[in-house]
């Protein structure tokens, strides 16, 4: 890990401190309390007490984020994880994120910002996440990868993460995801696997085939 992703992030967020250095995480702890302000939302007053336990491979895998001040519901519909930590996103996202910009003050800026301010909007005014919101599990993966790829059926998707995980020369012979019935280099849709194959390396798609697999 560049300890100069957590260092940048110290000074930039000086409500946080390292509590704990593990061999396999920094755990960085803070009482943080602030308005943030929404040009369509207005003003939140975010008063959290934050852990966030950054393992020793960051950036290739995500922090874990857990609010210790209890004021946040551990359930789905709040995007609690049942270990405590924040559901900040489907997992592709998140990576994808960090492979754009792998800076810890991005990360919270980007991922763990705006769910503090939707959460909260949330429980005080009883909207849903303003930001929008992902079902949990697999359902919520598959319908994340829907709207990413934009496909409409599950077999579509399928197909798209099976062209995304083969070596180019193999997988530029796969029928197009589209269901146009031709070959993926001769369709116009072949353009959003051009662009998906800078999104995430082929180990990570073959990861989120190999998971939908699973179910």
């Amino acid at each position: 890990m560049n300890l100069g992703y957590i260092q940048h992030f110290l000074e930039t967020y000086t409500e946080f401190r390292i509590r704990e250095i593990t061999t396999d995480a920094t755990l960085l702890v803070g009482h943080f309390k602030r308005i943030i302000s929404h040009e369509k939302y207005g003003d939140v007053l975010l008063d959290y007490t934050l852990l966030i336990s950054i393992p020793f491979e960051y950036p290739k895998l995500a922090p874990k984020v857990f609010e210790g001040s209890k004021k946040l519901t551990v359930s789905p519909e709040s995007h609690i994880n049942y270990d405590g930590s924040l559901c900040l996103g489907t997992p592709f996202r998140i990576n994808a994120l960090l492979k754009r910009n792998p800076s810890l003050t991005s990360f919270f800026d980007n991922c763990i910002l705006p769910f503090l301010y939707s959460v909260t909007l949330k429980n005080e005014k009883g909207n849903g996440f303003v930001f929008g919101e992902t079902e949990h599990g697999n359902r919520g993966i598959i319908l994340d990868l829907q709207e990413l790829f934009h496909l409409s059926e599950i077999a579509q998707v399928a197909q798209m993460l099976k062209i995304l995980s083969k070596p180019k020369k193999e997988a530029n012979k796969l029928l197009c995801p589209c269901g146009c019935s031709k070959r993926v280099t001769t369709c116009n849709y072949f353009y959003r696997v051009l662009s998906m194959r800078k999104y995430l390396s082929r180990s990570e798609w073959e990861e989120q085939l190999d998971q939908l697999k699973r179910g």
